[in-house]
């Protein structure tokens, strides 16, 4: 049998168990639907009126204390409908109005912290000094006032900030849609193997032991992505003018400028270290040619590519994890986290208490998410769970959020101080991987099966910080390369693609549809300007598994306490207070690339000699 064909019957036997999965309780949020609505009603009805509030400089402390008190109580009443309307969403994909309700909290979330920001932005640090002294029950809230005063200055007036609100979130789904859409409207023609005819996408021809077929088909995917190009730069461009037209109007130089601000960090930052690992590039096409040299063992090519790396030996079995494995094998990969972390994590595992739904169905969202907010239990929706050792990343991924959410909803954190920068909740998550592709190799029992978790250690890592900075050079050069219109076609796009991963990678050019890289990074049209949380998440995901090796006792201590802080000061101070972490210079670049390099050099001397 071969990698795929094993793979299949394990899938068709967990899909058939489907049924045995644990899914979400009924009332795990509102104890019908009708009673959610009626509350969403007057949630809305409370933020409307939140809204309103009037809120500055001549505020007095015990007025503003109150403003602050009811503005944590509208986030903790939206957020706790949003998490039961995401989950009917998920579970029920035809219907439209669960959609829209989704999008319309959105909004309504959107707008009444624009709001907010706009009224709490207007007192300054002066006075703010003197309020907390008036009444000291206001310090909670001092990053609050502090952000908000940065922020206010690309804040929009309250009618403007609304219907832009209203403009943007529609204006993002259609975008996945529509990139879905052209994405679902490709033919691809068939490629030829000793079994017959086969979709180039296939397992069958991406993972056949022909280096022939293999290249037929990256072939034939490209023919298809070139075909189709012109479609998709027009979209994309069109999503870069849109989003600098937006960032201009809320007061900031560019697009990239606004969407790290709201990431707190700065362009410049983010080019300094972006720089630096472009520098340390070496790191990752060493491990690239350690992947060709294994390949290159296995098969006749006269030159290794990019499509013939990362398959699996002949003979080698798919690893497949049932749930009651998931059990075990998670809390066992996150105990170095300690008793408290594990415990959250197990609870959230435990059928019995509703909160993990991996049910599948016919009418399902095809995706994985995490849920909570201070006075909303966390929850995870993953679907379908088929075994896959994807499958279990995923619910170690998802399952980090959730539990980041519960240890600072069980430890009291405000609503306010509830969301943080995304990289930062990222990098807790990716961690998690780190953590469970170790402990799998660490308990394997053959040579071969600890070289293969060590390699998805390497993988994870390298991916994470070099193709995240390879995606957020290359998005925020598209951003540049429009907006002094040196791109204006396809052509041009695939040009500045090439350019880009040259710096990277050990890839020659005229591989099949590397200048068409650009379309497969979905996240430039449904979430513009995301790549670059999961290159500060990967680096600081690196880092936390340096700090684990060298101190695991004084680690696990000190990274739960940062998990049940939440959010009451710049990320950049939380993880120096807690962690002894500077994200000033480039020193964290420094140290994920040693940590990259090491489990390298692991994974060629675990290689069986030639």
């Amino acid at each position: 049998m071969t990698f795929r064909t094993v793979q299949a019957v394990v899938l068709a036997v967990l899909a058939a168990a489907g049924g045995n999965l644990p899914s979400a309780r009924g009332d795990l949020y509102y104890a019908s639907p009708r009673a959610e609505e009626a509350d969403r009603v007057a949630a809305y009805a409370a933020a409307t009126a939140l809204r309103t509030t009037t809120v500055g400089p001549r505020t007095p402390a015990g007025t503003l204390l109150a403003s602050l008190r009811r503005y944590d109580d509208v986030l903790r009443r939206l957020h706790r409908h949003h998490a039961y309307l995401q989950l009917r969403a998920s579970e029920n994909v035809s219907d439209p109005a669960l959609a829209r309700a989704v999008d319309e909290l959105d909004i309504a979330l959107d707008a009444v912290s624009a709001a907010m920001t706009r009224r709490l932005g207007t007192i300054d640090d002066g006075r703010r000094a003197r309020l907390e002294r008036d009444d000291p029950r206001l310090r909670p809230y001092d990053d609050v006032l502090r952000h908000a005063h940065a922020a206010a200055l690309h804040t929009l007036p309250d009618a403007q900030e609304l219907v832009a609100a209203q403009l943007d979130t529609p204006f993002e789904s259609w975008l996945g849609d529509e990139y879905r859409r052209i994405a679902r409207a490709s033919v691809y023609p068939t490629v030829t193997t000793p079994s017959g005819p086969v979709d180039p996408r296939s397992a069958a021809a991406t993972e056949s032991p022909d280096h022939a077929v293999r290249r037929a088909a990256a072939e034939a995917r490209a023919q298809v992505r070139a075909s189709a190009a012109p479609t998709f730069a027009d979209l994309l461009l069109e999503v870069v003018r849109v989003r600098t037209a937006s960032a201009r109007l809320h007061g900031f130089a560019d697009a990239p400028s606004a969407a790290y601000f709201h990431q707190q960090l700065t362009a410049g930052e983010v080019h300094a270290v972006v720089d630096a690992v472009r520098r340390a590039a070496g790191a990752n096409e060493d491990y690239q040619r350690l992947l060709a040299a294994v390949a290159a063992r296995q098969m006749p090519a006269a030159e290794v590519r990019s499509y013939d790396v990362g398959l699996p030996p002949a003979g080698f079995a798919p690893p497949s994890f049932s749930f009651d494995d998931a059990r075990t094998i998670l809390p066992r990969a996150l105990a170095p986290l300690g008793p408290t972390y594990v415990a959250q994590y197990t609870a959230l595992l435990d059928p019995r208490n509703g909160r993990l739904d991996l049910a599948g169905g016919a009418d399902r969202d095809r995706t994985g998410y995490s849920q909570g907010f201070p006075g909303t239990v966390s929850s995870v929706y993953l679907s379908p769970y088929a075994g896959t050792l994807d499958n279990l990343r995923t619910l170690i991924h998802e399952g980090g959020h959730a539990t980041h959410r519960e240890l600072m909803n069980q430890h009291g954190v405000l609503p306010v101080h509830a969301s943080g920068p995304n990289w930062m909740f990222e990098a807790f998550a990716i961690f998690n991987e780190l953590l469970l592709y170790d402990d799998l190799q660490r308990t394997a029992t053959t040579p071969a099966w600890k070289a293969y978790y060590l390699d998805r250690f390497v993988d994870d890592a390298a991916f994470q910080v070099f193709e995240s900075a390879q995606e957020t050079d290359l998005e925020e050069s598209l951003y540049r390369g429009v907006g002094d219109g040196s791109l204006r076609t396809a052509k041009d796009v695939d040009a500045l693609t090439l350019r880009v991963l040259g710096a990277y990678d050990i890839w020659p050019a005229d591989e099949p549809g590397r200048q068409s890289f650009w379309i497969g990074r979905s996240l430039y049209w449904r979430d513009p300007l995301y790549s670059v949380n999961y290159l500060y998440a990967g680096l600081l995901a690196t880092e936390f598994f340096r700090l684990k090796e060298r101190d695991p006792d004084g680690f696990a201590k000190r990274y739960v306490a940062l998990l049940q802080n939440g959010f009451d000061d710049t990320p950049q101070a939380l993880l120096r207070r807690f962690l002894g972490i500077d994200l000033r210079g480039t020193g964290i670049v420094d140290d994920s690339v040693a940590v990259i390099r090491e489990k390298t050099n692991a994974l060629r001397a675990a290689q069986p000699a030639p």
